[in-house]
């Protein structure tokens, strides 16, 4: 266990450090002192406090202000990047061992003290210290401690939340006080301590974000031990944790869930290096963060490159380094090197502007990326190979709202995006870049450009493969259907602000990355307004890297004119109209956009959620695409881009997000949640699939951007005309069409529903009204062909005087084919819109379309008034009267 005489005693305690909370935000105690004896020795080793304000589990992250930067520091580190590096590493992936325990969870969130420590050496004495191996199990990590059957079945994950010890031994070959070591994590649920050969070297909290601690003074040549303590309160049990909430629809895996491993470096290192793209003309802001962890000064040199990404390399889709996709060397309009003088545990930041000449922007669809790499060497000997090397792959392009339009390299950009959890039926939610590459692409055969990243920041390996492929990433942290007792223990705890730190640090130099999500459908809007505004300034005033933010809040809380959406960037809300609020899937979701739109009318509409489960052998799978169609109509009426991919103006909707790509287990464990696009063995794809794929194929054909401006609508026909027009909606004449496009004899359209003129003005022969005796059809038959061909709707304005009306349109083409769509519901008894989606017509000539028909069968109530071509759909839809 150690005799408390650990090397590097001097330089411990300039690198580890207790976070503590002070008033409304996080400072850091750095504490030294000198080496003692015995238990003195160990407390002076580790970074715990006698006394601890409030009683919450401390936060750990905070922000220091070097060289004119707010810097990142955890643990007593500058946090790390966590991007992986060509650097020596000792894994502990494989073989360990493990045995479970009856954890005392108010035990484990409470503040670590030294009376803690001594409280916890008493309770579990055995599992901290114990030799025997005789209650000890074999456990290959990381994995879930949950058992899985890898079954799409309910109980096929066990429910385990509570308590696990770990432990193992590992070999450091070559052991250095003059290298730095690093004990990096990339994920452990939910709270876990660490001892290495029997130093306590720290804790964390929450099981989606990445940490590390500094263990370089606890480790020694040869055999080393590390324990892990993890502990994984039930969600429910307690309001100071995130998540929280007893129904929270995602599993609780309980472990060391991610890769854990020890890298190795010289003292003087690079510890991270954050870019962010300020212009579409190449202009960079680059902030390297050095440290030097040893206990002599260095004079280091650090010398930076830019070099292209290849995608024709052999490790582009093999390995997440970036060391391995370096291409050709771009050019830059300054040197990037300096001379820093450090001093024993002292960090710089290193800061440089710079612009890459003649760059190649970043774009779902040319997702070019570059790599920057660094070398940091003694000053004597620059330019000889250096001490340590960093290397990160990230790309040029810029962010920005104008009106309702999201704005990518100054360009409106449509998002279609498909969520996904990050979870497999056999290793539940532990990650490898190979599972999750097939994840991804898989949801780029989709034709999506965007994934929606669970309710949680996925495994760092998840968004550098988002970077190569091309998709957008919307990440988010877990604070999941947050109530007021939650906001309110977050404004003294502040952990939920952590954890937002912790994800933009992780994920800062990724360019897929457009949003960041500040929660997921909590119902108290008062503190959510103040914590949106809260994190938002957090980011903007101390380290904005120039993405968009955005929430998930629920439709019908409270409403379209939610107040917390105002310091946002992008407005986003689920919407399950029809399903888990009222009215119909079209019309529900169609006013809460006009209405929401109303509210915030600068603002683009983010959809962030909308879907149907399917239910025990799918049985429900015709109302999961039911539900698609009709929702999706709505949403593409108000789109900032047309489902013809033409651009929509006066649209706002700027993108929406199908939930979900796989069926997921639920934490209550009940069933498995169905609500898939494909089910967990990502091999049986639903009906829905075929139908997002389609979709998504013509919105995303130039990664979201416009294939052009829509043309102004045009007039088929408007009642009391007479005259249907034909040949091109846009007046040019088709098949001998007039130049007016007028039919060419002036002709009326036939109706086979009733003869005779209409008295009140309208065609001569009446084909305006479905008729009375429920024949119920209406027959608009062009004099010559109509080119319908490129525009993204055929609209017609009706009048009914019933409601939930619903029928059929037909186009027919000069060689007889038909197309049918039927109509959503619309609760009215007023003139309207309704508008056919021409992007679906499948099997006709959209540009020789001779007819349109209405079937009303059995409804003597409605009137076409009026049909025509447009691109534009957008308008709020307000009763108006007939002229």
């Amino acid at each position: 266990m150690g005799n408390g005489q650990s090397p590097g005693k001097k330089k411990v305690w300039r690198w580890m450090a207790a976070a503590i909370v002070a008033g409304g935000g996080i400072i850091l105690a750095i504490q030294q002192q000198g080496i003692r004896g015995g238990q003195e020795a160990r407390a002076a080793l580790n970074p715990i406090p006698h006394t601890s304000q409030e009683g919450f589990l401390q936060t750990t992250f905070s922000l220091q202000a070097i060289d004119g930067t707010q810097v990142p520091f955890q643990n007593g580190l500058p946090v790390p990047s966590f991007e992986p590096q060509r650097r020596k590493t000792v894994p502990l992936s494989g073989e360990w061992e493990k045995r479970r325990f009856e954890a005392d969870h108010g035990f484990s969130m409470q503040p670590r003290t030294e009376a803690w420590l001594a409280e916890l050496e008493k309770r579990e004495a055995d599992y901290l210290a114990g030799e025997s191996r005789a209650e000890w199990e074999p456990k290959t990590l990381p994995a879930p401690e949950n058992r899985l059957t890898g079954e799409a079945a309910a109980n096929a994950a066990e429910t385990f939340e509570d308590g696990v010890w770990y432990r193992r031994t590992f070999l450091v070959d070559g052991y250095s006080r003059d290298r730095a070591y690093t004990l990096k994590s990339l994920g452990v649920n939910y709270v876990s301590d660490f001892w290495i050969n029997g130093h306590w070297i720290g804790y964390h909290e929450g099981g989606f974000t990445l940490f590390a601690f500094d263990v370089s003074p606890f480790l020694r040549e040869g055999d080393n031990e590390i324990r892990v303590r993890v502990d994984n309160p039930p969600w429910g049990s307690r309001d100071d944790i995130i998540p929280a909430v007893a129904g929270t629809d995602f599993f609780n895996y309980t472990g060391i869930l991610q890769d854990l491993y020890v890298e190795e470096t010289d003292a003087a290192q690079i510890a991270r290096a954050d870019i962010v793209p300020r212009s579409t003309d190449g202009k960079l802001d680059i902030r390297v963060v050095v440290a030097n962890r040893g206990d002599k000064p260095r004079n280091v040199a650090l010398k930076g490159a830019i070099y292209e990404a290849d995608p024709k390399s052999a490790a582009y889709w093999t390995s997440p380094e970036a060391s391995g996709i370096r291409g050709a060397a771009a050019a830059t309009d300054r040197p990037i090197e300096s001379v820093v003088a450090l001093k024993p545990g002292e960090a710089r930041v290193l800061s440089y502007q710079v612009q890459v000449a003649e760059p190649k922007l970043w774009s779902m669809r040319t997702p070019n990326l570059y790599v920057a790499s660094f070398e940091l060497s003694d000053a004597e000997g620059a330019g000889a190979g250096g001490g340590d090397r960093f290397d990160t792959q990230f790309g040029i392009r810029t962010l920005g709202t104008k009106q309702a339009n999201i704005l990518l390299n100054g360009k409106p950009t449509f998002l279609a995006g498909i969520a996904r959890h990050e979870e497999w039926p056999d290793t539940g939610r532990t990650a490898a870049w190979d599972r999750i590459l097939a994840d991804l692409r898989q949801i780029q055969a989709q034709h999506a450009n965007m994934v929606r990243t669970g309710h949680y920041p996925n495994q760092v390996y998840t968004y550098l493969a988002l970077d190569r492929l091309g998709l957008a990433a919307m990440s988010e942290i877990p604070l999941w259907q947050f109530e007021t007792a939650h906001y309110r223990i977050q404004e003294e705890r502040r952990f939920a602000d952590q954890m937002w730190r912790e994800m933009v640090f992780s994920q800062y130099n990724r360019p897929s990355v457009l949003l960041w999500s500040t929660q997921n459908e909590s119902k108290e809007v008062a503190l959510r307004l103040t914590y949106n505004e809260r994190l938002v300034n957090d980011l903007r005033t101390n380290y904005d890297d120039g993405r968009l933010i955005t929430q998930s809040a629920a439709a019908d809380q409270p409403g379209p004119e939610d107040p917390s959406m105002a310091p946002l960037d992008v407005a986003g809300w689920t919407m399950y109209f029809g399903i888990f609020h009222g009215s119909t899937y079209y019309e529900g979701t169609r006013q809460f956009l006009e209405k929401a739109h109303e509210a915030y009318p600068d603002k683009p509409i983010l959809n962030t959620e909308f879907g149907h489960w399917t239910g025990d052998g799918d049985a429900e799978a015709p109302a999961q695409s039911q539900t698609y169609e009709e929702t999706m109509q709505a949403m593409m009426e108000k789109a900032t881009l047309s489902p013809a991919g033409t651009a929509s103006p006066n649209g706002f909707v700027a993108g929406v997000d199908f939930w979900i790509m796989y069926d997921w287990y639920v934490n209550h464990n009940q069933w498995i949640d169905t609500f898939g696009a494909y089910r967990m063995d990502r091999k049986q794809a639903k009906p829905v699939a075929a139908a997002i794929a389609a979709d998504y194929a013509r919105l995303t054909a130039l990664g979201g951007e416009a294939s052009g401006d829509g043309r102004p609508s045009a007039t088929l026909w408007t009642r009391g005309d007479g005259n249907p027009k034909s040949g091109s909606p846009d007046g040019g004449g088709r098949d001998g069409g007039s130049p007016d496009g007028g039919s060419p004899e002036g002709g009326s359209p036939k109706s086979s529903s009733r003869e005779g003129g209409s008295p009140d003005g309208g065609s001569p022969d009446g084909v305006d009204h479905v008729a009375a005796d429920g024949a119920g059809e209406f027959k608009l038959a062009l004099g010559s062909a109509a080119d319908l061909s490129g525009y993204a709707w055929l609209r017609l304005d009706v009048h009914d005087d019933q409601s939930q009306i619903g029928f059929d349109v037909s186009l027919e083409d000069a060689d007889g084919q038909v197309w049918t769509m039927s109509t959503h519901r619309i609760l009215t008894y007023a003139r309207y819109p309704v508008y056919v989606s021409l992007a679906k017509a499948a099997g006709i000539d959209l540009s020789g379309i001779v007819s349109v028909t209405v079937h009303g069968e059995g409804r003597d109530g409605l009137s076409v008034l009026q049909v025509s071509a447009t691109d534009d759909a957008s308008e709020a839809w307000r009763p108006f009267e007939e002229p």
